[in-house]
């Protein structure tokens, strides 16, 4: 999978030190059984959000090479992303809906578009009324939808794309985070 030199999901580290964008270029990515989780995760929304489908069909299921079986957390964790997508959709009919979206952030950033991108797990375009990105955390560390640089620039990415619309929306949604909701929210 190519990365980006300025990653919209490493942007927390890069935008803090800026040295660290270089530092770990050449640096290899390695695989842990939760990142490893959560990918299988992340697949398995990718195909629900794409097929239209429940992701309860899935349990036991291996989606593609390299991936963990599909469990009852990734099915429960996924199910909450759907409820949110599909409450907001039936409420916004017009609104569109992008899934595993490519954002070229760069050019807000002053820098190439290949240089700074990202993929967002969901976008929702309601424009011009509301941009609502959406990343799905399948971890237990909490991830504020507050000030997050991460959805921050997928916003900036789609704006420079689409136009200027009239409110963004931040949405985490962390169903495996201890002590917090599982959807949060900041507009």
């Amino acid at each position: 999978m190519n990365h980006a030199f300025l990653s919209c999901s490493g942007s927390k580290r890069w935008i803090n030190c800026p040295g660290s964008a270089h530092a770990n270029a050449d640096r290899p990515r390695e695989e842990s059984d939760a990142s490893l989780e959560g990918t299988t995760a992340h697949a398995l929304l990718e195909v629900c959000l794409r097929m239209e489908c429940e992701p309860d069909g899935f349990m036991g299921v291996r989606l593609g090479p390299g991936l963990m079986l599909i469990d009852e957390k990734m099915i429960t964790g996924v199910g909450y992303v759907l409820d949110y997508v599909r409450a907001y959709l039936l409420e916004h009919p017009d609104a569109k809906l992008y899934t595993e979206h490519t954002v070229h952030a760069g050019p807000v950033v002053g820098v190439g578009e290949d240089v700074c991108w990202g993929t967002s797990d969901v976008i929702i375009d309601n424009y011009p009324t509301e941009c609502v990105v959406l990343d799905y955390k399948h971890g237990e560390w909490r991830v504020d939808a507050k000030d997050n640089s991460q959805l921050g620039l997928y916003h900036a990415g789609q704006r420079y794309a689409r136009g200027r619309y009239r409110r963004y929306r931040n949405v985490i949604v962390q169903p495996n985070a201890r002590g917090t909701k599982p959807v949060r929210e900041h507009t």
